[in-house]
């Protein structure tokens, strides 16, 4: 008997547990390390074409780049950038005949 209220009181709290909430409250440290190059990915997707500080133009492969992060979790992410100039359209505006 008393080993089922004891088994019952375990069940209680546990159940306590799980609906108690979260603390808004959390103390972590991020570190990240992140590589980023702007420029023209080669026709074969092996390396980039940037320019450089002294506006030379490089080439860097990309497995050079991700050498770094071998056998490590990454995200992995590729950007690609349009931009045109629109005309701008002005509102028409009511006339107040009323």
């Amino acid at each position: 008997m008393i080993n089922e209220v004891v088994t019952n009181l375990d069940v209680i709290l546990k159940q306590g547990e799980k609906n108690m909430a979260k603390s808004k409250l959390t103390f972590v440290r991020n570190t990240v390390n992140k590589l980023s190059v702007k420029g023209i990915l080669s026709e074969d997707g092996t390396y980039i074409t940037y320019t450089d500080e002294n506006d030379c133009e490089q080439e860097i492969y990309i497995s050079d780049l991700l050498n770094a992060f071998k056998n490590q979790e990454i995200e992995f992410a590729v950007q690609l950038k349009n931009s045109e100039d629109l005309d701008i359209i002005p509102v028409e505006e009511e006339d107040d005949e009323s």
